[in-house]
């Protein structure tokens, strides 16, 4: 009887057992259904998601500079006031050039920065980056024609009187050594070669050909500095970024710097020895045009500091409108003083080393310190950026500064700055660079960005090679490029499931561990 009791109660567990696992097979298929009858969103388009930047506001510039900004931006159907901005700084600081620099430290003032920046607007064709850009370029170009090329018709026909002068004491000097007087013959050509050496070159800010060759012999002439301005940044950057051009490469670096100096040597022509080069970038490149420079940068195939001479980068994805408005006659009046003031420095040949004001230098003792404690707390790439942020901000308070004196001073021919860089200029080129940064976030995040767009791209097209109701396991198992490892699988499925391509479902409990599966959006099929 005892027997036959136990071997009931046993019958009677195997068959609990099995309606368990059949209740439990029946819940799961029945969750199965009820989430696949869930009403499902339509997917969304699948495009990178980039860190937000800092917007441009008035605390970051000079009035006269923010207002003209926002003026001119506004003219070309609201475009990016950002794009306006980043080229007059970098045209101000052209024109300025080896005129004036800033040794911003209390006690060091060994450590002096000049001004050359570099400067590229990003954003793909509809958002008027040419015309933008251009803003700054035709300030230069004015004070140009106002300024410069006055000065370069008299410098061209004192030339002409100097080089007639050379001739005929070279003449005279050849005289004497057929006489046979040596002496005489060495102190004229001596008086020959000092006037030459006083012959000014032609001054011309701006150039487009950008040949090694050329900007040298460009510099030459030009030896407070110049701008290289490409309305497409794309050509002259993939040469310069070449495996075969390192030399060119290596030129453009040194020259960023505003006071290296520089020989070249050619067969074909004299020698040429700069005792410093000073060169500015100006251009606009669309999104997809600058891979191949961060690629190599972040491969360390070409981290050899380039990258961080663009220092004034902007990324924009502003929202145009059609707008119909002239320019403030006020305001371009007053750029364009301004603008003159700064080309004046080199013709009346001021040369100054500016200080920050007592007020300042306290800020700046403040900040400096500060910013190294955040560079190093960021990674490698952002710290490379980070690392030329002192002499940055250092040479946006000089421009700041010299564009404030420039606005009040009347007389742009009699311009001589303080040589002082006050509270105000310094706070603004500390705010303004916070706007950069957030720009160099932006745009450092495109190439991973962008390869994480190419990898869920990819995982939408071979879902249909994965079950009805998949596993992550089973996408690993797959090893698809970008998807080898379960934390890239994991977050692919995230970003899927967040645009609405998959939903994820727990079917049922073991322990305490959930069995986790992946529909798929019946839409995708459709």
């Amino acid at each position: 009887m005892k027997y036959a009791t136990k071997v009931f109660f046993a019958i009677s567990n195997v068959f609990n057992s099995r309606d368990k696992k059949m209740d439990k097979v029946g819940r799961t298929a029945k969750k199965i259904v009820n989430e696949t009858e869930k009403p499902w969103p339509n997917p969304e388009p699948i495009k990178p998601s980039y860190s937000p930047v800092i917007r441009l506001t008035k605390n970051m510039l000079p009035n006269v500079l923010f207002n003209y900004s926002k003026d001119q931006a506004y003219r070309f159907n609201d475009a990016s006031s950002e794009f306006v901005v980043s080229s007059i700084i970098t045209c101000a600081s052209a024109l300025i050039g080896a005129s004036c620099k800033i040794a911003p430290k209390q006690k060091d003032k060994r450590w002096t920065v000049t001004q050359a920046l570099w400067c590229f607007n990003i954003g793909e064709p509809s958002l008027l980056k040419t015309p933008t850009t251009r803003v700054g370029v035709n300030l230069v170009n004015f004070a140009q024609n106002e300024v410069i090329n006055p000065n370069n018709i008299i410098r061209e026909n004192e030339a002409k009187i100097k080089e007639k002068q050379i001739k005929a004491l070279s003449a005279q000097a050849y005289d004497e050594l057929e006489s046979g007087d040596e002496e005489a013959a060495q102190l004229l050509f001596e008086q020959a070669s000092k006037l030459k050496d006083s012959i000014e070159p032609l001054r011309n800010v701006i150039t487009n050909d950008c040949t090694p060759e050329a900007l040298v012999i460009h510099l030459e002439s030009n030896p407070n500095g110049c701008l290289i301005v490409r309305d497409e940044l794309h050509g002259w950057l993939s040469k310069v970024i070449s495996s075969d051009n390192t030399s060119e490469r290596s030129l453009y670096t040194e020259a960023f710097e505003g006071s290296n100096s520089y020989s070249q040597k050619r067969i074909t022509r004299e020698k040429v020895d700069l005792a410093a080069m000073h060169v500015g970038v100006l251009g606009c490149i669309q999104p997809d045009r600058l891979r191949p420079l961060l690629a190599g940068r972040s491969n360390g195939e070409s981290n050899d500091g380039f990258y961080e001479r663009f220092q004034l980068g902007i990324f924009s994805n502003s929202q145009m409108k059609y707008t119909d408005s002239l320019t403030c006659e006020a305001l371009q009046n007053k750029m364009e003083h301004i603008f003159c003031c700064l080309a004046s420095l080199k013709e009346q040949n001021i040369n100054i080393c500016a200080n920050f004001t007592p007020e300042a230098q306290l800020v700046w003792n403040q900040w400096a310190p500060e910013q190294a404690e955040k560079t190093i707390a960021e990674t490698t790439n952002m710290q490379s950026v980070m690392g030329k942020y002192p002499s940055l901000v250092a040479k946006l308070s000089l421009v700041f500064q010299l564009i404030t004196e420039a606005e009040s001073h009347s007389d742009y021919n009699t311009f001589s700055p303080t040589g002082d860089v006050s509270y105000s200029s310094l706070k603004q080129a500390i705010f303004f660079s916070e706007l950069l940064l957030s720009n160099n976030r932006r745009i450092q995040e495109f190439v991973s960005k962008n390869n994480e767009v190419d990898v869920i791209n990819q995982l939408v097209n071979k879902l249909e090679k994965l079950p009805a109701q998949f596993s992550l396991r089973d996408l690993q198992r797959k090893g698809w490029t970008g998807l080898k490892t379960s934390e890239h699988c994991r977050k692919a499925l995230s970003q899927l499931e967040s645009l609405g391509y998959i939903r994820k479902v727990n079917l049922a409990q073991q322990g305490q561990k959930s069995i986790e599966r992946f529909l798929k959006n019946p839409k995708l099929s459709g």
